[in-house]
């Protein structure tokens, strides 16, 4: 499915990049989950913000406002666990949506 045209609004708030994100994903017909609260979740804190899943790849993203900003110790743990693992992982930032990254990854999911 073809995206409206023009730029893409840069997200002020997590809530409207993840809101974008999920409209890739459905555009896409990609499985996603995010954690509204990860201090709710039981087990090894750190787990990436995103996991999407297509009919061919499953990514693992950490979401960070800008390029300023980097995951925590226990993120960093987890994604290298993950990649050691042969997943694929990688810290996403806002500016991501409209350099095309989010989008090329999301539709790179449903390919062999």
């Amino acid at each position: 499915m073809a995206r409206p045209s023009g730029p893409t609004r840069r997200p002020v708030h997590q809530a409207d990049f993840l809101g974008q994100v999920f409209r890739i994903c459905a555009e896409h017909r990609v499985l996603h989950h995010w954690c509204a609260d990860a201090r709710r979740c039981l087990g090894t804190r750190g787990i990436p913000d995103l996991i999407l899943c297509g009919s061919h790849h499953v990514i693992f993203r950490e979401v960070k406002q800008d390029s300023h900003d980097s995951p925590s110790s226990y993120q960093v743990t987890w994604l290298y666990a993950l990649r050691g693992a042969g997943m694929d992982t990688g810290v996403w930032h806002y500016a991501d949506l409209d350099n095309g990254t989010v989008e090329r990854e999301i539709g790179a999911l449903n390919h062999a």
